[in-house]
């Protein structure tokens, strides 16, 4: 299907040296993407343990009211659920990428059999 879509002077291998370049520069893209969403859950924790902890002293100087510590206590934990979705649905790409390019090699190894 891939090889009607290409130009026709193309040839299979080739076809397979570049997909198998994009799927590396896709996983590569993704594991970048998986750290920076473990530091980026680090943080959304650090803001909340941030806020439960200096809460008390915040309401004493007027910074804020006394009943929005469980707003953004309800706020952080909802971010952190949604990066965990975000996180998932990373490693599930990754996975699925990782298994293409091992389909890829595997097809290419095979070249010199088939012909």
């Amino acid at each position: 299907m891939l090889a009607k879509e290409q130009d026709p002077n193309m040839n299979f291998s080739t076809l397979n040296s570049e997909t198998s370049r994009a799927l590396h520069c896709m996983t590569a893209h993704l594991y970048r993407y998986g750290s920076e969403l473990a530091l980026l859950s680090e943080i959304v924790q650090d803001i909340k343990g941030y806020n439960t902890g200096s809460h008390s002293q915040l309401v004493k100087y007027g910074v804020r009211s006394s009943e929005s510590l469980e707003f953004i206590t309800r706020s952080m934990d909802q971010i952190s659920a949604h990066l965990s979705s975000i996180s998932h649905f990373r490693t599930e790409l990754q996975l699925k990428a990782d298994n293409i390019l091992s389909l890829v090699r595997l097809s290419s190894s095979q070249i010199p059999a088939i012909s």
